[in-house]
C-alpha cells in the first residue's frame, strides 16, 4: 500500500471485515485486520 501524493487522490478501502485473524492452512493466524492497517496510512 502506497501513501498519497496529494490531497486530490482517492483512497478506497475494501476489506473483508474486522476480525483479528486470518486462517491460513486451516489454522487462526494472527492479523492486524482490515480496520487497524488503513489506519497507518490516514490521518
Amino acid at each position: 500500500m502506497a501513501r498519497t501524493n496529494n490531497e486530490t487522490d482517492a483512497v478506497i478501502i475494501a476489506g473483508k471485515g474486522a476480525d483479528a485473524y486470518q486462517i491460513v492452512n486451516g489454522k487462526r493466524t494472527a492479523y492486524a485486520g482490515d480496520l487497524n492497517i488503513p489506519k497507518n496510512y490516514l490521518n
